[in-house]
């Protein structure tokens, strides 16, 4: 983006693109049929958003002892990553709190009996989100285990319908690419869905005094049909 400016300074016809030809407005623009993978995101979303209505709470998390947590564990030979330490707070969370563990169904609010975690991989093509079944029972090297033996799967195009099916709460993290935050869009069948930003140095306030701190920016979405404000809050801690 920042590369087309000086095509926009005085002295520039401002006509040319990018790749330097000059667009014709009100030309017809091809079509292109979409995939599979993104015909199923089309309509996953669009039902999503067109039946879920949504409500998002941020907060931004320290995350310096987490970070110095895995790097212990790295020392001592254990490699875990980030994401699994997190999905890890998310299922013991999802635990104490488990109205957030749910769906809406046509009968009502389906409450699982599980924390099948969900989570999403980023492909050329589009998106999978793949589940972890009952991540409750795995500790953080299980789940870092699991997490990258199903994006694997994920990038080899070789996931099962059962890999990709049953979960009950996602988490989606663009961090790696530098996202500051975002919100995402509630799966269908589940009642949440937490979205995570880059974790980055910013000034905070700590004993009163301005320092630099590790910080991350989670964003809850969820459903208003089964979940109240103050109830999301309380899984959303400080």
């Amino acid at each position: 983006m920042l590369e087309d400016l000086p095509r926009l300074v005085p002295g520039s016809s401002g006509r040319e693109t990018a790749a330097g030809a000059v667009p014709v407005l009100g030309a017809p623009q091809e079509q292109r049929p979409l995939s599979r993978m993104r015909s199923a995101i089309a309509r996953t979303s669009s039902s999503s958003w067109q039946t879920i209505p949504h409500f998002y709470l941020s907060r931004d998390l320290q995350m310096d002892s987490a970070e110095q947590l895995i790097q212990r564990l790295k020392t001592d030979g254990t490699g875990v990553s980030l994401n699994a330490l997190i999905m890890a707070a998310v299922a013991a969370a999802l635990l104490r709190f488990p109205a957030l563990n749910a769906g809406y169904g046509t009968a009502g609010i389906i409450s699982y009996p599980h924390v099948n975690l969900a989570f999403a991989v980023a492909l050329p093509e589009g998106l999978q989100v793949p589940v972890i079944k009952e991540a409750e029972t795995m500790n953080v090297r299980e789940l870092t285990v699991a997490a990258l033996s199903l994006a694997e799967k994920a990038r080899q195009g070789s996931l099962t319908p059962d890999d990709i099916s049953g979960g009950s709460f996602t988490v989606s993290n663009l961090g790696m690419y530098g996202v500051d935050a975002m919100t995402s869009i509630i799966m269908p069948g589940q009642a949440a869905i937490l979205a995570l930003g880059t974790v980055a140095d910013r000034a905070a306030v700590e004993n009163g005094q301005l320092a630099v701190a590790r910080i991350m920016t989670a964003t809850l979405s969820c459903d208003h049909r089964i979940i109240d404000g103050a109830t999301a809050a309380r899984l959303h801690p400080k």
